[in-house]
């Protein structure tokens, strides 16, 4: 899902990296010869070569450090699932955690719901999981050098009002929605299928 990707909808400038790989290419071509023959010293090209490819690699590399950083992004989407005239719903909540170092951390289960985490590579994530408080903990999730991963949540939630639909005979006439949280993207499924 690359919308919940926060690294891949991350849109870093290539234009610093491309300026200095042209600048690497006239540093070790022929500024680095013309220095070379200037001094009269052709052995140096075996010490000038790869210390401008060193310099070049540190630069390129300093940059994807500053474009991607070191921290820790995190993207959601939540879904409720709700019936008309009810206060409660079920609630789906997937979340894209980009990690820019190494890190390890834990995930509670919800008080009335579960989680779970999502590998993004094999043999990777869960190492183990504790159930000593009553619900699941996972332990020592672990995420890579600049890996996303993905927390899936599955909970009951309180409305604190509802949603209701009005008919009008076969038809939708209305929503009313009696709750305190805004409605986006509502699709209204009957027997027959959605609504839209």
């Amino acid at each position: 899902a690359p919308t919940l990707d926060p690294n891949r909808t991350y849109q870093p400038s290539m234009w610093p990296v491309a300026i200095i790989l042209i600048i690497y290419v006239i540093l070790i071509g022929p500024v680095n010869f013309w220095f070379i023959k200037k001094r009269n010293r052709p052995t140096w090209v075996l010490v000038t070569t790869p210390l401008i490819a060193l310099v070049t690699l540190s630069i390129i590399g300093s940059i994807g450090v500053a474009e991607k950083g070191l921290g820790l992004r995190a993207r959601s989407l939540e879904i409720v699932q709700t019936v008309s005239g009810r206060d409660k719903g079920i609630s789906l909540m997937m979340t894209g955690l980009f990690h820019g170092r190494p890190v390890s951390f834990d995930v509670s289960q919800p008080e009335r719901g579960n989680a779970r985490v999502l590998r993004t590579r094999e043999g990777e994530a869960v190492q183990s999981i504790d159930f000593s408080s009553g619900r699941a903990v996972y332990r020592n999730v672990r995420g890579g050098f600049w890996q996303t991963m993905y927390v899936e949540e599955q909970r009951l939630v309180e409305l604190d009002g509802s949603i209701r639909i009005g008919k009008n005979g076969g038809n939708i006439a209305t929503i009313n929605n009696l709750t305190k949280h805004r409605l986006e993207n509502v699709t209204i499924f009957r027997e027959s299928g959605p609504e839209g």
